[in-house]
């Protein structure tokens, strides 16, 4: 089986990636949040920071556009995501990897919010990806990454496994990614034919995929921040109930 890229991470660095740099909503009754539904509780140059946090929970990303507006994003994912797969994870390094091969589908949608200078809500943007995880004998593998479409950040179904590996070949044969291709090519394999372990992304966990959500949405941007964590306050969350969180 070939491989698009290997990922190996320092043992303390990839739990981190997973329990201690972000913060992520997962929905309730294996449902998905319907991402527009945050515009009937938060009203464009009236709602503040302070009032998203109340109704989502602690940023786990921060930055500041390249015009100068700082923003901040969500992560929200499916049931059976995030904890669970770090603990997993945690599982297979003190096993050297006896508890190995573990795979999780994670429906990941990301939520920005645009401020102004006074921290009111100036724009909100969406975007997000489906993948899987995969933990291997001191390591993190990602399958079938992609974006996912309008419709599927709208939709309330929490896809499946097998739903994320069949549009991830349909996206392939469709959109014949420039990587993806270069692989089949070498490989001098047709794309229909590749399966999907052939193909491992380079990215890893949720506030990885909230870092490519923020390029994809903002282009380059400045004042990074993953420290959300540490960073949370008392009334964060307090009204996710009405998003369904």
């Amino acid at each position: 089986m070939f491989k698009k890229f290997g990922l190996v991470l320092g043992l303390l660095g990839s739990v981190l990636m997973f329990t201690g740099c972000t913060t992520a909503n997962t929905t309730r009754d294996d449902k998905m949040l319907d991402v527009s539904r945050v515009e009937k509780f938060v009203t464009k140059g009236t709602t503040n920071l302070s009032e998203v946090r109340e109704l989502i929970g602690t940023p786990g990303i921060t930055g500041k556009t390249i015009d100068g507006k700082d923003f901040v994003g969500f992560a929200v994912v499916g049931q059976q995501s995030g904890g669970e797969e770090a603990g997993k994870f945690v599982a297979s390094v003190l096993t050297f990897g006896i508890v190995n091969d573990d795979e999780y589908k994670y429906i990941q949608k990301n939520i920005f919010f645009v401020l102004d200078d006074n921290k009111v809500v100036q724009d909100i943007k969406y975007h997000g990806y489906a993948y899987m995880n995969k933990t291997k004998a001191f390591s993190i593998v990602v399958n079938c990454q992609r974006e996912l479409t309008d419709q599927e950040l709208r939709d309330t179904t929490n896809y499946s496994k097998d739903y994320i590996i069949k549009t991830w070949k349909d996206y392939v044969l469709e959109q014949r990614p420039a990587d993806v291709v270069a692989i089949a090519q070498k490989e001098n394999t047709p794309l229909e034919k590749l399966d999907y372990e052939d193909i491992e992304y380079n990215s890893v966990g949720i506030p990885t995929h909230l870092q490519m959500s923020a390029h994809k949405l903002f282009g380059d941007y400045t004042n990074e921040e993953l420290n959300s964590v540490s960073g949370r306050q008392d009334k964060d969350g307090s009204k996710k109930a009405l998003l369904g969180l």
